[in-house]
């Protein structure tokens, strides 16, 4: 349900909570590469901080480049207690060009994503939407993205500048 306000009007914690969007999000500042690599490893700028006893709907777009030779894993490391279910609509690992079959897997947060790297070389980007359904429990901490090649490559994978990661608070 929308609302709309009008000036002047007191607001009460029940208006803050119903009607505005309670949102963080982080926004990747620079590339990062992984090289001869399979151990995932945490992202350097995609991490949100998250309150205990909440619900977060989550969101992410990751642009990468990653040869089809080491391809793209993801997962998530998220606090203590929490339930992540969690899909992404990136390339199936036996696809050959920016065009192809994609994954849409139901994942929990143990679980990797693993996603095809778009060209026979570097230097072709693809990007990785995906989403999911985060309850934290009683200890609060940080949903991060982890990420790595899935068979190790000397041709690196690359996540790009501008990938972002949103949590939205949801309410009951």
């Amino acid at each position: 349900m929308f609302r709309q306000f009008v000036d002047g009007e007191v607001l009460y914690a029940a208006d803050l909570m119903q009607y505005f969007v309670q949102q963080v999000h982080a926004r990747k500042l620079a590339d990062e590469t992984v090289t001869s690599s399979t151990t995932a490893q945490n992202d350097d700028h995609l991490l949100v901080p998250l309150l205990a006893s909440t619900k977060y709907w989550i969101e992410f777009f990751l642009i990468y480049d990653a040869a089809q030779a080491g391809d793209f894993k993801i997962q998530w490391s998220v606090p203590a207690g929490a339930t992540l279910r969690w899909t992404h609509g990136g390339l199936g690992t036996s696809t050959t060009s920016t065009v192809g079959e994609v994954s849409r897997f139901f994942r929990s947060q143990s679980d990797i994503g693993t996603i095809g790297g778009p060209a026979a070389g570097g230097g072709t980007l693809a990007v990785v939407p995906g989403e999911g359904w985060l309850d934290v429990g009683g200890t609060p901490g940080n949903l991060q993205l982890q990420w790595a090649q899935v068979t190790s490559s000397a041709t690196g994978t690359t996540l790009k500048t501008n990938s972002l990661l949103i949590a939205q608070r949801l309410t009951e």
